[in-house]
This record gives structure tokens, C-alpha cells and sequence, in this order.
């Protein structure tokens, strides 16, 4: 997110992220940034409740999905929004106007390789592995 606000401070660009209650909840915070709770997992039919959620944000300048589930892919169609970034996947890459190959690369580069039709040279955060736990010995 901070990426894309910087990129984008010059026009003060709004953002809205969609998704469960606990990843919204990290984002409360964060300015010109409005949350929308996507529940339509647990609706009977999941692609009604995807459809209305899309009509309820309306159109934006730029989509990205991080998921690669098709529901996702669909609801930025559904939204009409004219520029729709996403991963190349089965069934769902005529959804996107940009859909970009996978790559097997951390998921934190693999968050950021998403931008990179919207930032040039997007700046990736260095990751570093996983470290074991220090075992205690006694």
C-alpha cells in the first residue's frame, strides 16, 4: 500500500481495499484508504453476492487483486473498473486487462511484481527466509 501512495501522492489518489475483516482491520489506519468487508464466501450464492459487492464500489481508475481465486478476478470485471491487474490463472485471465505470468519468487516480490504495470521500477522490500527458532538449551 505505501508503494502505491507514494507513486500516486501527487494526485492525492484514493484507495479502497476489499477483503476478510481481519486484513481490513491492519489497514484501519491508513489514509485515503476506505475498507470494504468482502463476506461474499459465505453467501449461498457466491457469485450473486460478488456481482452486488461489485456494483457497491462502482468503477475505479486501476484494480489490483492479490488473490488468484476467479471470484476475485470477477468482481474487479464486475466493477468496470478500465485497468485490472492480476495473475495469469485458469479460467480467469479474460478478466483482466493486465494479467501478468506467476512468477516462484517470495510473496512479498510476488506482491510487488503485481505493480509493476502502474510503478516503474517498483521498489520491493528486502525479504529475508524464515529463521528457525533458536533452540534453548538448558
Amino acid at each position: 500500500m505505501q508503494i502505491l501512495q507514494a507513486h500516486f501522492q501527487e494526485i492525492n489518489a484514493e484507495f479502497i481495499l476489499v477483503g476478510p475483516p481481519k486484513i481490513c482491520a491492519l489497514f484501519e489506519r491508513t489514509p485515503n484508504c476506505t475498507l470494504v468487508i468482502d463476506n461474499t464466501k459465505k453467501a449461498f450464492w457466491r457469485a450473486l453476492a460478488t456481482y452486488r459487492l461489485a456494483k457497491r464500489i462502482g468503477p475505479c481508475d486501476i484494480a489490483i487483486t492479490l488473490n488468484n481465486h476467479f471470484y476475485a478476478a470477477l468482481l474487479l470485471y464486475w466493477t468496470n473498473t478500465p485497468k485490472r491487474v492480476g495473475y495469469r490463472r485458469t479460467g480467469r485471465t479474460f478478466l483482466l486487462t493486465h494479467p501478468l505470468e506467476p512468477i516462484n519468487a517470495h510473496q512479498v516480490e510476488s506482491y510487488c511484481h503485481l505493480l509493476s504495470p502502474l510503478v516503474p521500477k517498483t521498489p520491493c522490500p528486502p525479504t529475508h527466509p524464515r529463521q528457525p527458532p533458536k533452540s534453548h538449551r538448558v
